[in-house]
């Protein structure tokens, strides 16, 4: 997943390199210039934001979704916890993409993301869950789902006349 999910080479995306992870490893350690980076995107660099979130929704969730089928087909719980992750990367980028939210604080949100998902997953399979947790868990994530696959809010919604 690493080389096709490494979207450095992508021009769509050149105003957003160094300033969002554009790849796995880069998403596993965040580097501190992109930690502290205390600006907000420009308009050109939301459209690359978009750009973004279409190439890893194309390319990266199907080999997300097989890895998870094939190495956790027997645990839906883990694979729930990562649809729910999915769906805070992406409201995290959408948030950022409204200007909502500075590099730095995405870029952190991004990096506890990825810890939480990580000590989630282990904590799952190292311990274990009732049918009551695997329900829950497992219902969460199929909403998270739904929500990842949805498109993005409106920018601007028009309150109700």
């Amino acid at each position: 997943m690493n080389a096709a999910c490494d979207f450095h080479s992508r021009p769509a995306l050149q105003p957003i390199a160094g300033k969002i992870p554009l790849s796995p490893a880069e998403l596993d350690d965040i580097p501190l210039s992109m930690l502290a980076d205390a600006a907000t995107p420009t308009p050109q660099e939301k459209a690359a934001i978009d750009a973004y979130w279409r190439a890893w929704r194309t390319t990266c969730k199907p080999v997300k979704e097989r890895f998870l089928a094939t190495y956790f087909a027997n645990e839906p719980s883990v694979i729930s916890v990562a649809r729910l992750a999915t769906a805070a990367r992406r409201h995290t980028l959408t948030d950022l993409a409204a200007g909502r939210q500075t590099y730095a604080q995405a870029n952190r949100t991004l990096q506890q993301i990825g810890a939480a998902e990580v000590a989630a997953v282990a904590l799952l399979r190292s311990s274990g869950e009732t049918p009551q947790q695997a329900a829950a868990i497992q219902a969460l994530g199929v909403i998270a789902s739904m929500e990842a696959d949805s498109p993005p809010p409106p920018q601007d919604p028009q309150p109700f006349p």
